[in-house]
């Protein structure tokens, strides 16, 4: 990837959540949901409490990529619009590999796209169902 960019664990930093919070209801991604202001905060430490990681990758400072991970499960990948095809998607999967010997996920059958991501980045078909499919990937 030729872009400077820095991927940081999001815990307490109240502008970045905002921020997620705007990209998420702003592209209709459901990695967090339209909720009050004054209970963002709250919510987005319950779910780090449950168990969520949150990792965002910056360009400039800029949010270019989310990736939301439970455990092993890959919950979320987003890449912003204005960053799509540049490597930010594989970049942050890269990122989750080098910290885990496993992973998997599941995903709609509908997302042709994404299921072509995954499945180009190593992902295997382990399980599926009419509507969904679990890719798992290991070293």
């Amino acid at each position: 990837m030729s872009l400077n960019y820095i991927i940081k664990k999001i815990t307490h930093e109240e502008h970045v959540i905002f921020s997620l919070f705007t990209i998420a209801n702003n592209n209709k991604q459901n990695f967090l949901p339209p909720i009050e202001e004054n209970k963002k905060i709250s919510y987005f430490n319950e779910q780090v409490g449950n168990g969520k990681e949150y990792y965002c990758l910056f360009v400039n400072e800029i949010i270019a990529g989310i990736v939301v991970l439970q455990g092993i499960c890959v919950q979320h990948i987003y890449v912003v619009e204005n960053f799509r095809g540049k490597n930010i998607g594989t970049t942050l999967l890269d990122f989750l590999k080098e910290r885990h010997e496993k992973l998997f996920l599941y995903i709609s059958r509908k997302n042709e796209l994404g299921v072509k991501f995954y499945l180009h980045n190593d992902f295997v078909e382990t399980e599926s169902s009419q509507d969904e499919l679990k890719l798992f990937w290991s070293k």
